[in-house]
């Protein structure tokens, strides 16, 4: 990428230009990676079991899953299959910021 911009004096004239430029190859290739993962989110991301494109196995697991979440104390969220709160969550009002190794 090439940015070009003039350097005027003091009554408007263009006196230089400037050009700058930068190699944005590993931008693209990462604009692309993310664009791939926000394609396989957005399939993915359907209500619990309305995808068309869901197997019955697909259907099934995903039961499951919910059976024995609910079993152990969480909710799921009926807007993403995958996303599950616990119910008496111990620090409703808190944050945490961690690395788990």
């Amino acid at each position: 990428m090439v940015y070009t911009a003039p350097i005027r004096d003091a009554d408007g004239n263009i006196e230089k230009v400037v050009e700058m430029s930068a190699d944005i190859t590993q931008i693209r290739q990462l604009q692309d990676k993310l664009s791939s993962v926000g394609l396989l989110i957005g399939s993915i991301s359907k209500t619990f079991s309305d995808d068309p494109r869901l197997t019955e196995e697909h259907k099934n697991n995903r039961l499951k899953l919910n059976k024995v979440m609910r079993k152990h104390g969480f909710r799921y969220d009926p807007g993403e299959w995958w996303h599950f709160y616990l119910d008496k969550e111990p620090f409703p009002h808190r944050y945490f910021d961690f690395v788990v190794e």
